[in-house]
């Protein structure tokens, strides 16, 4: 065939997918751990357990890039690893048939178009992370195995160093590779020389990765631990404060693969069988069988892009020993052949991506984070409670130079010594912990932090709670104290900029970019009517949740005389879902005593499909001493909804008693 008549190379589809990963690629602040991340690469330290030293080493590397935000860089770095997944995925599909013709060239293609478009890759291509890097490393090895099964002497040389290179970016891809390994040995049986050889090399290079952390560590570079001593080191790098999550159960086994099968279209069933009965496509199978290990260290969570990456492995390697077990099939039925391959892949390709396939940078975010940074006064102390505010402010001060007078103390680290000592530089703070009472070790150093810091410098928390609600907002925080603060701030003129951010930005990754803004937003609003200013809270709320938006006109502009019902939240959202965003508003109609009005905004909810209004209902009858109405309504609720747990509705059913 001439070379005009080939079809396209994976060459050409990785660049493709390169390009367009790119110019969608997250710019600043975002969810999940970019801002960590990112500032691990500025300051060449350690990010958390276990380490990811590759990615700090190649990401800052990115500093010397002058193009677009340092952010930005490293979602560039992500796309190219899942280009470089998506060709490597094509090469291992041209590795693993007997002869390349135009019809092992499409499927080759098209199998690396289905990689490049799969949500379990897209999520993490587009922002800074560790997974399209770590995926690059799966694929490459099968592409060495491959070729290893056709006389490449050093296909499992290769693969041992990749495994080294992704046991530095995330080690259950590592274990994937291993696992990928392992049946390759059982197949091809290679010499004792060459696997013991392929052991030693692996082994260097992940020795020389992991050095990486003793070595900074020591230097004073920030790391989540304590990497300088044997001990702190294997905390460190086996991810001992994850080990909880490792060894799912069953549920989980079938939820992944019930997901794998699901975005594989069907691969999974409809190709795998053909290999029992054709001994050439047992690599391939075998590979994509065992590389599900990956998926199956944690429970299955398909909102969390984190976890859904741990699928992409399996995921990838379906795909290409599809491609290859289709191009084995029709060996037969020469004038079937090409149809047989496009038919089935390319509507698969063209949907995989979705609503993933878009920019995604979230300017409201980036408004966010500097107005959470710009709130404090000088030297003042940050408690943080969630990741993102965590993590932006980290990466504003270590990459953007915000800030550095501002101890940023966060709640979920507050028992970690190594936090503590990253507050040494605070006129406030020796870098020693201080305990105070507490319900719990957590709670007990948090308490210590705020008995530290009172009377030395101001205190802001991003969660009421923090200081038992006595406090006044300023932007998206609350400062103790008196309510002495001027409300035309900084803060308060950027806040409205977030708030309205809600009405036209993008949601993000199932929605999470707008429960984001909407948390801050429906956790100001009852700090904002307790200082008299309604309007800007019942503006925001309409924004928050405009189905609601009649209800909220009735909310007035003064200070609320009751107590608040219990809040009941859904457990599938990380923060406040719109129906989340409803079911506050009814509990402040009835703090403005409107339970008759809140009532109604409960049953206009629960018509829209959501159930857990009627639970808000039994916790607002509750709070209004109608306590057998509120027994019988959340019976109502279990009745419907007899799986769904929460923190929420074991609260409100201990409140309501047996």
């Amino acid at each position: 065939m001439s070379g005009a008549q080939r079809p396209p190379h994976v060459g050409a589809v990785a660049l493709i997918s390169f390009i367009l990963l790119a110019c969608g690629g997250a710019a600043g602040p975002h969810p999940w751990d970019v801002g960590e991340l990112a500032a691990a690469a500025a300051q060449l330290g350690g990010s958390h357990a276990p380490g990811q030293p590759l990615h700090a080493l190649l990401g800052h590397a990115m500093l010397a890039l002058p193009l677009g935000s340092f952010v930005l860089r490293l979602s560039w770095l992500s796309a190219l690893g899942a280009a470089c997944a998506s060709y490597a995925a094509g090469r291992a599909v041209l590795a693993l048939v007997d002869r390349i013709d135009a019809v092992a060239r499409a499927a080759a293609v098209l199998a690396a178009i289905a990689i490049a478009l799969t949500p379990a890759v897209l999520r993490s291509a587009m922002r800074p992370e560790v997974y399209a890097l770590a995926l690059a490393c799966v694929t490459g090895s099968a592409w060495a195995l491959g070729e290893r099964s056709r006389g490449y002497a050093h296909g499992l040389r290769v693969t041992a160093i990749l495994a080294g290179l992704a046991f530095a970016l995330h080690p259950p891809h590592a274990l994937a590779i291993a696992s990928m390994a392992l049946v390759a040995c059982v197949l091809m049986r290679p010499s004792r020389t060459e696997l013991g050889s392929s052991l030693g090399l692996g082994l260097v290079v992940t020795l020389a990765l992991i050095a990486y952390l003793p070595i900074r560590g020591a230097a004073g570079a920030p790391c989540w631990g304590d990497p300088t001593t044997p001990s702190g080191l294997w905390a460190y790098v086996s991810g001992a404060a994850y080990q909880r999550n490792l060894g799912t159960g069953g549920r989980d086994a079938l939820a992944v693969a019930r997901y794998l099968v699901v975005e594989g279209g069907g691969a999974p069933l409809i190709f795998g069988v053909f290999a029992l009965r054709d001994r050439a496509l047992r690599l391939p199978w075998g590979m994509a069988l065992v590389a599900i290990v990956a998926a199956l260290l944690q429970p299955f969570e398909e909102r969390n892009p984190d976890n859904v990456a741990y699928d992409a492995p399996a995921l990838a390697l379906t795909f290409a020993a599809a491609a290859a077990t289709l191009v084995r099939v029709t060996e037969d039925l020469p004038r079937l052949r090409l149809a047989s391959i496009v038919l089935p892949l390319a509507p698969l390709c063209a949907s995989l991506a979705g609503e993933h396939l878009v920019s995604a940078d979230l300017p409201a975010l980036e408004t966010l984070a500097f107005e959470t940074l710009s709130s404090p006064a000088p030297r003042a102390l940050l408690v943080t409670r969630t990741d993102f505010v965590a993590a932006s402010a980290m990466l504003g001060q270590s990459v953007d130079g915000l800030r550095p007078d501002v101890a940023v103390f966060a709640e979920g680290l507050a028992t970690s010594s190594w936090h503590w000592r990253s507050l040494a530089g605070h006129p406030a703070f020796d870098g020693a912990p201080h305990r105070g009472a507490g319900r719990d070790p957590r709670h007990a150093y948090v308490v210590g932090a705020l008995d530290h810091a009172r009377g030395r410098v101001e205190i802001d928390v991003e969660n009421a709670s923090t200081i038992g609600g006595h406090g006044v907002v300023r932007g998206a925080l609350l400062v103790e104290g008196p309510d002495s603060l001027d409300a035309r701030s900084t803060a308060e003129r950027t806040m409205g900029a977030v708030a309205s951010s809600l009405a036209w930005t993008r949601d993000g990754d199932h929605g999470i970019g707008a429960q984001i803004v909407r948390d801050v937003v429906m956790r100001r609003a009852p700090l904002l009517f307790a200082r008299s200013q309604g309007a800007l809270a019942r503006s925001e709320l309409r924004v928050a949740a405009p189905v609601a938006a009649r209800a909220i006109a009735s909310l007035g502009d003064g200070p609320f005389a009751r107590a608040p019902a219990l809040l009941v939240r859904d457990p599938d959202f990380a923060l406040a879902s719109c129906e989340d965003a409803v079911r506050d508003i009814a509990v402040l109609l009835d703090q403005r005593g409107l339970p008759v009005l809140a009532t109604a905004v409960l049953a206009a909810q629960q018509e829209r499909g959501d159930d857990l209004a009627i639970a808000q209902l039994a916790a607002i009858e509750l709070s209004d001493g109608l306590v057998p109405q509120a027994r019988s309504t959340l019976d109502t609720y279990r009745a419907r909804n007899p799986d769904v747990r929460s923190a929420d509705l074991d609260a409100l059913a201990a409140a309501l008693g047996p």
